[in-house]
């Protein structure tokens, strides 16, 4: 698997949202399409501004610290039909567990509890 970072958010030509993430060596980029209110909370996360009340990525960042679990790393793991797909590996004092989730709220939750990201290398 390789380490990749989110390098921004941006608009493409046909004005869709995406996060652009990058390899953690800056040799390839991989543009994922997400929602505006995704992109927008990873943007603030990004440029550290909070909101005046917990956003839904705020809420399960903190559901997950009060109840003890870490989020060990984002894994991108498949990529159908132009379709991302992705897994929060979470680990409590007692158990790992894997959790299926969209890219665009591992990338959120990762970013706020500063957990790597990686991708399967096939993808790539």
């Amino acid at each position: 698997m390789i380490e990749i970072v989110v390098e921004g958010i941006g608009i493409d030509q046909a004005n869709k949202t995406l996060v652009l993430l990058r390899d953690t060596e800056g040799t390839f980029h991989i543009p994922i399409w997400i929602g505006p209110a995704e992109a927008m909370s990873i943007q603030m996360e990004l440029e550290a501004k909070k909101p005046a009340r917990p956003m839904s990525h705020d809420l399960m960042s903190n559901i997950l610290k009060i109840c003890g679990v870490t989020l060990r790393q984002v894994v991108i793991h498949e990529l159908r039909d132009t379709v991302y797909y992705a897994r929060l590996a979470l680990v409590d004092e007692n158990r790992n567990i894997e959790v299926d989730c969209r890219p665009s709220d591992a990338i959120a939750l990762a970013v706020r509890l500063k957990a790597p990201i990686l991708i399967k290398e096939w993808i790539v």
